[in-house]
């Protein structure tokens, strides 16, 4: 199967035996390390050695950041020093995310500071070493980052970077008695700096629409509206007072963002801190999750394209008591059991705050397990989840290559003393199924960030998305993860690149990790909106080089074409060959009929495919119904496959032929 590797499941790394779900292992695993300060406390797993084993990065504060190496035996090498990391040391870092600027094959870093001393940019030498690029990269201001985002902004297969800056400087509101009632904080304003492609960044921040001034403390990078490019979501602190959360819509022309969080429900003003997505309703629409100093927000995704707060009736406020609120910070939804849903942990952890506010000291992290009926269960202490440590930044991902995740927590140093990283290892023993999803990009960034990958069984289907950063100051593993419950087979998994080109495989087995690379050989475009049962609707994509699509839509009679390119270059020489082409496609030489579908769908091509073609029929979500060759005369029929809209594609070394049909 081209551009498709199966990579063997490594054996369990670390034998442990519990009745928990959960077993927090870091003294045995050789990690020893805090996070000195209040504020911050950043996590990030990623393969920074490209040996197949996930690695940890933490944040210091006003210490030394940490980079631990996955050594492969159950056990983690502290190599910071080594590494050429150890002038974190110099910083009071907060946040971390990763991402291969440079598109080698190798993961850089990007640590966020407070405002004494610029942000850092590690450029990955390849050797096991680190170089700092930031002054040289242009992303070198004194500004507070408490979090960032590597994703591809403009779909030019480069990892740009949104910054989510914190107070500049504080003000409080004081009551007739003196006492703290509100705040008027000046906040520092977000950045977005676009990748130019020779290890150097331009702040596009105001140009782009992206400066917001709230005292951000999360950012996501995410497809809000399911158009496959890389929207904004902005957790806001102090949001009552300051600026509330924020939803920044990617307008598609490459060049700015249009701000809508009040249009479609997202903008609560709250003190929120991190953010998570998971589809944990199943409906295949993302998601998202909000955590607070107070009652957290669950957002489920409307098929209008709005987002409804469900959070009190799935039971996931994750507050106290009534006066005393909960602190979360770090959040992921995450599937630990493998039962097929996702459940959603958080963690939290106590910050001084004004007296108004009433949070408590004492608040363990929560792991809210999802009953399959659109609520949760707080099952935090049976699972061995429970800390009474001041936890911050939270990241998940297979440590230790058994097919579960494990969960790595970031702690702030206590007035106690007792501080240190939280490692949980997965020890759940259920026999239900899983799969793994490692993306490559080619012309798509090479971490494939932005790419969503669907996969479907039976009437059930799951969504994933690949993140360069999210929860709070971290970054979740970009190794996708789907439980699958009873399934050992899915019937298909689709990949949804940046942009929106389709990579479609069936019949795949579960409990392995796939490596998909992506497949560069056309570009498959949606086509033509306006679908009837009187008008055939077409589109056509080629490899030529100047162009980066091609559209092409015409009636049934062939007499009215049109046209419609974008460009890669000015220089075509193949135009003229790609009008041909897709007029010969869309003409009388090729017949798909009759559409609409009664029972038999019949397609022919009398000249012009006389090559290697696949054909497949998928329905609008992404699942593949059928697939097959085709020599020139291919029949299909519908069975009882309900009425609606399909896509039918034909597939050739030229690129990929799509037309809508219609089953009535």
């Amino acid at each position: 199967m081209k551009n498709l590797s199966l990579l063997l499941t490594i054996a369990p790394l670390f034998n442990l035996t519990s009745q928990s779900a959960f077993v927090e292992s870091s003294h045995q695993l050789g990690i020893d390390h805090y996070h000195r300060g209040l504020m911050g406390g950043g996590v990030a797993i990623f393969d920074f050695n490209n040996d197949g084993f996930q690695d940890i990065y933490l944040t210091g504060g006003q210490f030394a950041d940490k980079l631990y190496k996955n050594n492969g035996n159950g056990s983690f090498t502290d190599i910071t020093a080594y590494a050429g990391l150890d002038t974190t040391a110099f910083h009071n870092t907060m946040s971390v995310t990763t991402g291969d600027i440079n598109n080698d094959g190798w993961r850089d870093i990007f640590i966020g500071t407070d405002q004494a001393r610029h942000n850092l940019l590690y450029l990955n030498n390849g050797n096991g070493t680190f170089s700092e690029i930031s002054q040289s990269a242009g992303l070198d201001l004194l500004e507070w980052a408490m979090g960032a985002v590597f994703t591809d902004i403009n779909l030019d297969g480069r990892l740009d970077l949104y910054i989510v800056n914190y107070i500049r400087s504080q003000q409080a509101l004081l009551d007739d008695q003196g006492e703290v009632n509100g705040f008027a904080h000046d906040c520092f304003p977000n950045r977005l700096y676009l990748n130019n492609g020779d290890l150097t960044f331009t702040d596009v921040t105001f140009e782009y629409g992206v400066g917001d001034i709230g005292c951000a403390l999360a950012v996501m990078a995410t497809d809000l509206n399911e158009d496959y490019l890389s929207d904004l979501y902005v957790a806001n602190d102090f949001g009552a007072w300051v600026s509330p959360n924020e939803a920044l819509l990617n307008n598609r022309s490459g060049q700015g963002f249009e701000p809508v969080g009040p249009d479609i429900g997202m903008n609560a003003g709250i003190y929120a801190m991190g953010i998570a997505e998971g589809d944990y309703n199943f409906d295949g629409l993302m998601d998202y999750y909000v955590t607070n100093l107070g009652r957290n927000v669950l957002y489920q995704h409307q098929t209008d394209g709005t987002y409804e707060d469900v959070t009190t009736n799935a039971g996931v406020e994750s507050t106290i008591a009534i006066q005393d609120f909960a602190t979360g910070w770090g959040c992921a939804f995450i599937d630990y059991d493998h039962d097929g849903d996702e459940d959603l942990l958080v963690s939290n952890g106590w910050v001084p705050a004004a007296a108004f506010i009433g949070n408590d000291v004492e608040d363990p992290n929560r792991l809210f397990e999802n009953l399959g009926d659109g609520t949760f269960a707080d099952v935090s202490s049976s699972a061995g989840f429970e800390s009474p440590l001041h936890s911050r930044g939270l990241a998940v991902g297979d440590l230790d290559n058994d097919g579960d995740q494990d969960v790595v927590v970031a702690n702030v140093a206590q007035t106690d003393g007792e501080a240190h990283t939280l490692v949980y290892l997965n020890q759940e023993s259920s026999e239900q199924h899983w799969l793994k999803v490692l993306l490559v990009g080619h012309q798509a960034n090479h971490d494939g960030i932005g790419a969503k990958v669907r996969a479907y069984a039976g009437e059930r289907q799951w969504v994933e998305e690949v993140h360069g950063g999210s929860s709070h100051a971290s970054q979740h593993s970009t190794i996708l993860h789907f439980g699958l419950g009873a399934y050992s087979t899915l019937d298909s998994v689709v990949v949804f690149w940046p942009g929106g080109k389709r990579q479609a495989y069936q019949n795949m087995d579960a409990d392995q990790l796939i490596l998909i690379e992506e497949d560069v050989s056309g570009y498959l475009i949606a086509g033509c909106t306006d679908v009837s049962a009187q008008n055939y609707n077409v589109s056509a994509t080629f490899d030529y080089g100047c162009f980066r699509e091609v559209v092409g839509c015409m009636d049934p009679t062939a007499t009215n074409f049109s046209l419609s390119a974008n460009r890669s270059s000015d220089d075509c020489e193949y135009e003229e060959e790609v009008i041909t082409a897709l007029k010969a496609l869309s003409g009388g030489s090729f017949a798909i009929y009759p559409n609409p579908v009664n029972q038999y769908l019949n397609v022919r091509d009398q000249q012009y495919l006389q090559q290697e073609v696949s054909i497949e029929i998928m329905d609008l979500s992404g699942k593949v119904l059928t697939s097959d060759t085709f020599n020139g005369q291919y029949q299909w029929n519908r069975g009882a496959i309900q009425a609606g809209i399909y896509l039918l594609n034909l597939r050739s070394r030229h690129g990929t032929y799509t037309q809508r049909i219609i089953l009535r």
